[in-house]
């Protein structure tokens, strides 16, 4: 079973709509370098629940951002 890797997205405003968003280069070193699974995790108004992430997920990256 592939590991699951929770990627951390920003938020960008395009045209008055909000994106969450991740580089296109980490989503494809996770999958041909490392052989996993990126799911991307929106940057939420509301605290996500942690406790449920860490049952779920493998790992995290923390890309960091432009903004």
């Amino acid at each position: 079973m592939k590991p699951i890797v929770g990627i951390v997205c920003d938020t960008q405003m395009v045209r008055g709509h909000r994106f969450h968003q991740a580089g296109d280069d980490y989503i494809k070193a996770l999958q041909t370098v490392s052989d996993a699974i990126p799911l991307l995790i929106p940057s939420a108004q509301e605290p996500i629940e942690i406790k449920s992430l860490l049952d779920r997920i493998d790992g995290f990256l923390l890309p960091g951002s432009y903004s």
